[in-house]
């Protein structure tokens, strides 16, 4: 774990400055992370930075979860911290940490959200368990018929402090690198045929934000009341309305890299956030639009001139193509 620290000093013209550097004394880390009792096998440990609040803090809380949903899409690519993972034993260890204050993140498949754990490394050796209660959310993901909707992704996230855009945000994103990063899908909830989910290991304590998301489909979020540790939830039902998507093509358009859909229909507090896409050779498809008017707009450095953004009307299950080098 690399900590840039330093000290400042201001040195005057012939003049000498006496300087002493110290290494920072360093610990190793020991322990071991359970759920229900049972030991916690290949889940990652993660030691941060701690921040300014508490781990239960809500925005605090939702940028870690997108920030680990992140992680997870591009495998440890994004970010550089000190980990390790679990044995079958569920115990981990983390060598040479500098002393200090740290959040300790635990992410695992069967968690729907990650566990953070606020915590001080002291000189000498230090032990952290993680025992987690799971806390369950259980429902169906439908459409608007009531018919079930399969290998929706669903996640969870605090209700307050913006994570759940946070999240929205991220779906954008492994849509758009996805192509070029190969992501895996490690931690997705998915639907099964019957359009039923489980969410393990959701945070007691706040209320949540169940979301749902398909190809096809608008996606649908549904607000759950606080749940209190080791608790349970059924029957939340996420329902997805149909939805339409913008074809976009740009070959051979000079400087062209992205893609920006704006909504142009009635104005509402409830308008939809914009949409964005990266090109891939020269093409980019989104999908999950509100039924409705759509503003798109081609993005890039040194565009040709004349490229206007164009206005098109997306239908429930239609696919509008719009060729920006025609």
């Amino acid at each position: 774990l690399r900590q840039n620290r330093g000290s400042k000093v201001q040195v005057a013209e012939a003049t000498t400055v006496q300087l002493t550097l110290a290494q920072p004394l360093r610990a190793d880390v020991t322990g071991f992370v359970t759920i229900d009792g049972m030991p916690l096998d290949r889940a990652k440990v993660q030691l941060k930075q701690a921040s300014v609040g508490a781990a239960s803090d809500p925005t605090e809380a939702g940028e870690a979860i997108a920030a680990e949903l992140l992680g997870s899409m591009f495998g440890g690519l994004v970010g550089a911290e000190l980990s390790a993972e679990t044995g079958v034993d569920g115990a981990f260890v983390l060598r040479n940490v500098p002393v200090g204050r740290y959040r300790l993140e635990v992410g695992h498949d069967q968690l729907a959200m990650p566990t953070l754990v606020d915590v001080r490394i002291d000189d000498g050796d230090n032990r952290v368990d993680v025992a987690i209660v799971a806390t369950v959310v259980r429902g169906r993901v439908v459409d608007e018929h009531g018919q079930p909707v399969p290998r929706a992704e669903v996640s969870a996230v605090p209700a307050e402090g913006g994570a759940a855009a946070l999240v929205d945000q991220l779906g954008d994103l492994r849509a758009a690198l996805g192509g070029l990063f190969g992501t895996p899908e490690r931690g997705l909830v998915r639907s099964a045929d019957d359009g039923t989910f489980e969410l393990r290991a959701v945070r007691p304590g706040v209320p949540l934000v169940v979301s749902a998301s398909a190809r096809l489909h608008v996606t649908g979020q549904v607000r759950v009341d606080e749940l209190p540790v080791g608790g349970s939830r059924s029957g939340v039902d996420v329902v997805l309305r149909k939805a339409g998507r913008v074809s976009v093509a740009a070959v051979g358009v000079r400087g062209a890299v992205g893609v920006t859909l704006r909504w142009a229909g009635a104005a509402a507090a409830d308008a939809p956030d914009d949409r964005e896409g990266l090109l891939q050779r020269g093409r980019v498809t989104i999908d999950g639009l509100l039924p409705g008017r759509w503003r798109v707009e081609l993005g890039g450095d040194d565009l040709p001139p004349g490229l206007e953004p164009r206005t098109v009307d997306v239908g429930a299950g239609d696919t509008v193509r719009v060729d920006f080098g025609s």
